[in-house]
């Protein structure tokens, strides 16, 4: 009897653990996981699920330097960067953030590689991809078919649209900026003070020709706005963003442009200053 009781309770502990192996093996070939893992795996919608806010787009100048933008964004709050470009270049970014990035053309079409195949105005809209998180993101545009010394390499996905229209507000458009101003100085001054109001996803630009070797100082007196100054050959030489002063020697003869964007309409006030050679 004392036998025959011992190999029954050994025959279930062999069963048990032959079916414990096998719901492990079953397991790992269906990639089961718990609904609270932290290891689900999350994945980007095709295109943002509500409109953005005007409030939340920024206009930037993209060239063949990388261009740094830093900010803090949540899941389901979309945040965008809107930006010219020609038929043919080539957008770069790279981010080590987990983020959900869209790219629509200036005719509003989604799009999913990094060749841009319209002359417009770009818009890269992004949320993060769980949670929220601070993010870094590096961006440059290069000719098609160029070589670059610090490639970048694209975030996937570039979603696909299913839908022609995306949800991206009707108030954006590439034609909301005035024409560009010209700056002169008055006879036996060196600097102007360029005064406006300036609205979310407006860029105002003025242009002022100068020498070699001058030296150009800008100094925000009013308002909270984001500047650009562009050399005769559209590279960016200077920035102004989170601070109110920038100085630097001009390198070549030439019209610069000095580019005033803000994330929130504004008041402006800038002095402008070309000291003689």
């Amino acid at each position: 009897m004392h036998k025959t009781g011992l190999l029954i309770l050994l025959f279930l502990l062999t069963g048990c653990e032959v079916m414990a192996e096998h719901w492990r093996q079953l397991s790992t070939t269906m990639k089961i996981v718990n609904s609270d893992s932290s290891q689900k795996i999350e994945q980007c919608s095709e295109q943002p699920q509500s409109n953005l806010d005007p409030n939340n787009i920024k206009l930037i100048t993209l060239t063949a330097v990388n261009t740094k933008e830093s900010g803090q964004i949540r899941q389901g709050k979309y945040l965008a960067y809107q930006f010219a470009a020609q038929a043919g270049q080539q957008l770069n970014y790279r981010t080590e953030d987990n983020l959900c990035i869209w790219i629509y053309a200036p005719d509003r079409q989604l799009i999913k590689t990094k060749d841009l195949p319209q002359t417009g105005q770009y818009t890269m809209v992004f949320t993060a991809l769980k949670g929220a998180t601070t993010f870094d993101i590096k961006m440059n545009i290069t000719s098609g078919g160029g070589t670059q010394t610090q490639p970048l390499q694209p975030l996937p996905p570039f979603a696909k649209s299913s839908t022609p229209t995306p949800t991206l507000s009707p108030s954006i458009s590439p034609e909301v900026n005035p024409p560009t101003e010209r700056v002169t100085f008055d006879p036996g001054t060196t600097g102007k003070t360029l005064t406006g109001n300036i609205k979310v996803a407006e860029k105002r630009q003025y242009k002022l020709e100068c020498a070699a070797g001058q030296k150009m100082s800008l100094e925000v007196q009013q308002g909270t706005v984001d500047i650009n100054i562009l050399d005769p050959k559209g590279q960016i030489i200077g920035t102004i963003k989170n601070s109110k002063n920038w100085q630097g020697e001009l390198p070549a003869d030439g019209d610069y442009l000095i580019e005033v964007s803000a994330s929130n309409t504004a008041d402006f006030k800038v002095n402008v200053n070309v000291a003689p050679l």
